[in-house]
């Protein structure tokens, strides 16, 4: 009973965060690219729906590291989408596989749903982490206005069994059953059910704790500022703060104005002069 409602408030939590995600997912079309030269892997990070221009970026991609990448890691966020669109992005994935070694990946709390399966089962190596949400249904047409679904197609469905998962090594048992719950209805499953009924969907675990990422704010390596002025020209002063970061108090010392300097300049001996101020020359009275 624990269990079961341990996978229960799992899937609330990762439906929440589907729902939130799928509203922004025309935004987030997007592919990124990394290349580690080195190892001569090149990552794939996809996110959002399996729509345009998907197939034409990881085309574009896989030309332009053709002949230095050795492997290719395709990491998948998505709740599905056009199935014209992923039978294109196959294609390219079946012609890379055929030389090259290719792994697919699932982070943890992320959706691959729909159509994105067929692309994951691509991978030689498929990875995946028990935190993941994995959505199963019919294909079916939906109205170009309104994007609602108006027609189930459980013959297309019975054929992209046939095409994408029964190659992949998919569990034919396991398969039967999820066809027989799907008619008419969306199943929802985490990661880690898929690895308990031995699907063979996911070939790879991937850890559920994943780092966080914490910046820190740049400083300047000193505090100090300094204000001066060419020493030539008696008519303007210098002044120096320090800006103490600790206290933060600002202090400073400003050098006698000029009204100081005359008056101490014009004393009976000519020769007195204020303590610690240079005495004057000749030059420098005539300036004054």
């Amino acid at each position: 009973m624990f269990v079961r409602s341990r996978h229960i408030v799992a899937m609330l939590v990762l439906g929440a965060a589907f729902a939130v995600s799928s509203n922004a997912e025309a935004a987030h079309r997007r592919l990124k690219i990394s290349y580690a030269p080195q190892l001569k892997v090149l990552s794939l990070k996809w996110s959002g729906k399996i729509d345009r221009p998907m197939a034409r970026q990881l085309g574009n991609a896989l030309n332009r590291y053709q002949g230095r990448a050795d492997k290719l890691v395709l990491t998948l966020a998505s709740g599905g989408g056009r199935v014209s669109e992923a039978k294109k992005v196959i294609a390219l994935l079946r012609r890379f596989k055929q030389r090259h070694a290719l792994e697919t990946r699932v982070s943890p709390g992320r959706v691959c749903g729909s159509m994105c399966v067929p692309i994951f089962l691509q991978g030689q190596v498929r990875r995946a982490a028990p935190a993941s949400l994995w959505l199963f249904h019919e294909i079916s047409r939906h109205d170009e206005k309104t994007n609602k679904t108006i027609r189930l197609l459980p013959k297309k469905t019975a054929r992209m069994f046939k095409d994408y998962f029964v190659p992949a090594g998919v569990s034919r048992f396991w398969l039967k059953g999820v066809a027989a719950q799907i008619k008419g209805n969306d199943i929802w499953l985490t990661g880690a059910q898929l690895i308990a009924q031995r699907s063979n969907i996911i070939t790879a675990q991937m850890p559920d704790l994943k780092r966080r990422k914490i910046y820190q704010r740049r400083r300047s390596a000193s505090h100090r500022i300094i204000i001066s002025v060419a020493a030539d020209k008696p008519k303007h002063r210098r002044r120096s703060l320090n800006l103490q970061p600790a206290s933060g108090t600002l202090r400073g010392s400003l050098w006698p104005r000029r009204s100081q300097h005359v008056q101490a300049n014009r004393a009976p001996d000519h020769g007195a002069r204020l303590a610690g101020q240079p005495e004057l020359n000749s030059k420098n009275r005539r300036g004054l």
